[in-house]
């Protein structure tokens, strides 16, 4: 097979999600989605083939034999790893759901004013903010129902990762293919929500359409990570940050590149690994990443943090008119 990947199509004549990764695995299949670095320091990565199971697996579980009705808005509140987040926001989307992608960091009052800001009914969880889900019913109006599904687990979207599977094992067991929907994805549609910070009050829904999605795929800084083989450390980013939708889910659909993430944790039944400035360095490192991104108060932390081993100080300016710019 040959090493120089086949790109996606940038002119819309297919919807990004799920037809890019559709496509992928079709021309693409043993080429990496994902890598991660291991205390080796081996590489082991999720193909483009093994992530579009994942999401079909995902579909399958989230709507089975279709059903209910199509283009059902769903919250996805969970607290796992990037690559099963992912796999769940895209498998949602292949099952004809729009989902609403929720920080896990949100109060239960910002999950209450966002579910009514858009009339989320439907939330996709675990028993770990069932908490939270029990104060958000109780600020809902008495009449909004709030139905809870719950989350599949990791091992369910991956099962090549279960103990005793054997390498390759499970992973050759393939789904059945989610039956694809008769609906045609026109460009002003809604695919799913992002939210914004929340830093000047409770956190606002950001809708994202199929035109938004096409725009991303064609920014320059994708268009460039696919000219020069970009390889790009996303592990400091949370899966439901809008930086990291583009860095860790779009980037490689446009480039055919793998995107750097912490290693999966669920398998050895472990919470997601907290970035740092010190372990996200050493993971890119250890990756082979290329390009590194993160948000400003990392980027600060590790800068300091360099400088003091020169008994030097730091002042960073941040020049906040520019981005309103």
């Amino acid at each position: 097979m040959s090493s120089v990947p086949h790109f996606a199509p940038l002119d819309g004549s297919i919807p990004v999600i799920p037809g890019f990764l559709d496509f992928h695995a079709k021309h693409n299949p043993n080429k990496s989605y994902y890598v991660f670095p291991l205390e080796d320091p081996d590489i082991t990565s999720i193909s483009f083939k093994e992530f579009s199971n994942a999401t079909h697996r995902a579909a399958h579980i989230l709507r089975p034999g279709g059903a209910g009705p199509e283009r059902t808005l769903v919250a996805i509140l969970v607290h796992t790893d990037n690559v099963m987040y992912h796999a769940l926001v895209v498998g949602a989307i292949r099952a004809g759901y729009i989902p609403f992608l929720v920080g896990a960091r949100n109060s239960a009052a910002a999950i209450q004013s966002m579910f009514e800001r858009t009339g989320c009914h439907h939330v996709i969880t675990q028993p770990t903010f069932s908490t939270v889900i029990e104060a958000v019913r109780t600020a809902l109006p008495a009449d909004f129902a709030l139905d809870v599904t719950p989350s599949p687990s990791f091992f369910d979207l991956f099962p090549a990762y279960a103990a005793g599977a054997g390498p390759g094992v499970a992973a050759c067991v393939e789904p059945t293919p989610y039956p694809p929907s008769s609906y045609v994805p026109q460009p002003s549609d809604l695919v799913l929500y992002l939210h914004s910070s929340g830093s000047t009050g409770y956190p606002k829904p950001v809708p994202q359409y199929q035109k938004t999605l096409l725009s991303w795929c064609n920014s320059d800084a994708l268009l460039q990570s696919r000219k020069r083989a970009v390889r790009w450390a996303g592990m400091a980013l949370p899966p439901y940050h809008s930086l990291a939708f583009v860095l860790q889910m779009l980037c490689p659909l446009v480039s055919a590149q793998p995107t750097g993430l912490f290693p999966p944790r669920a398998p050895m039944q472990q919470l997601p690994i907290m970035a740092t400035p010190q372990n996200t360095l050493e993971a890119a490192r250890r990756a082979r990443c290329t390009a590194i991104t993160c948000v400003p108060a990392m980027a600060e932390v590790s800068l300091r943090a360099h400088f003091a081993l020169f008994g030097l100080s730091l002042t960073i300016w941040v020049d906040l008119g520019a981005e309103r710019r």
